[in-house]
């Protein structure tokens, strides 16, 4: 198998990282709250309170809140547990002039994190973390993303909404509340953390969320690849022209995801193909992926700075 048979695979989208802004928020909380209360949030929205199925109580839900939002959370209910929170990092275009050179440039952002998002290799929690990301708009695998032009609103899902961890790419076209303004259009990587790993975390009550350094150790979650590289030693001299031309084919073809260990996957998709998994070393994206950690850390940082005291001196703080 050679390159040549496949001139319709063009090289694997890239970042322009010069023309991108990268922004970390917490974009969704979840909370046990025995009754609703009546609060009101940034922007004068108000959470949404569910009931428990079985036993009383429920649960507190809010969207994109701002510090002062989680502030007033573990303000007022000190004694709860934190049960979902979603962490996001937005693309933003910036030095962009008109809406089609806008779009352009969301188009080929996503067309690159499609390409190169990696969050499986961090995930011990969930085999089905490490899966051929869903194309929720068409269900489709991703692997029709790098040799076809992604759809409008296409999103990736990877694993499962009960994983402990999850993750989605998509433009963010519109919030919960509807379309939003096109000056606000981005692309948006979601890591949904459950109760799971948030115990790991260290994350029990909303005030947990405003200290420490549990954002920055999402980062690997964030994983971009930069390329593939072959594992010479896996390969006599004379296979090895053949096995670098393939390996190149099935990073154009699926991108990071046509690498993967599980066994199911690895033979329904890349094994397929002909490529072990073992025989190819991915390089982490470095000046990408810093980026992603630098976003994390300057949030954690501003949240640390505006409440520099541990959750049970801010609790005591508050009371008095």
């Amino acid at each position: 198998m050679t390159l040549n048979k496949f001139p319709d695979l063009k090289p694997v989208a890239d970042f322009e990282l010069s023309r991108l802004k990268f922004d970390a928020s917490i974009s969704f909380i979840k909370i046990t709250a025995k009754t609703k209360g009546v609060l009101l949030f940034s922007g004068g929205q108000q959470a949404t309170w569910t009931r428990n199925r079985i036993g009383g109580g429920g649960a507190l839900s809010l969207h994109n809140p701002n510090d002062s939002d989680l502030l007033l959370l573990a303000n007022k209910y000190p004694d709860s547990t934190v049960l979902v929170i979603s962490i996001s990092i937005d693309l933003w275009p910036k030095d962009v002039g008109s809406k089609v050179e806008r779009d352009s440039l969301l188009n080929r952002t996503m067309a690159a994190v499609a390409a190169r998002f990696r969050p499986s290799d961090a995930s011990p929690y969930s085999h089905r973390t490490e899966s051929i990301p869903e194309l929720q708009c068409v269900g489709e695998p991703a692997r029709q993303l790098l040799s076809v032009e992604l759809p409008l609103g296409a999103k990736l899902r990877y694993g499962h909404k009960k994983d402990w961890v999850q993750a989605h790419v998509y433009p963010m076209v519109a919030d919960h509340l509807g379309p939003i303004v096109e000056g606000l259009h981005r692309v948006r990587i979601q890591l949904t953390l459950q109760r799971g790993y948030l115990i790991d975390l260290g994350v029990e009550s909303p005030a947990h969320l405003l200290t420490g350094n549990w954002l920055k150790e999402c980062a690997p979650y964030f994983r971009m690849v930069a390329r593939p590289e072959i594992r010479v030693e896996e390969f006599t001299e004379e296979q090895l022209g053949e096995a670098q031309n393939h390996m190149v084919y099935c990073w154009r073809f699926m991108g990071a995801s046509a690498f993967l260990k599980s066994q199911f996957i690895y033979r329904s998709c890349t094994w397929a193909l002909g490529f072990p998994f073992k025989a190819v070393k991915l390089v982490p994206y470095e000046v990408v992926n810093e980026k992603f950690s630098n976003a994390l850390k300057e949030t954690e940082k501003r949240l640390n700075r505006k409440y520099p005291q541990t959750p049970s001196e801010k609790m005591s703080t508050a009371i008095a």
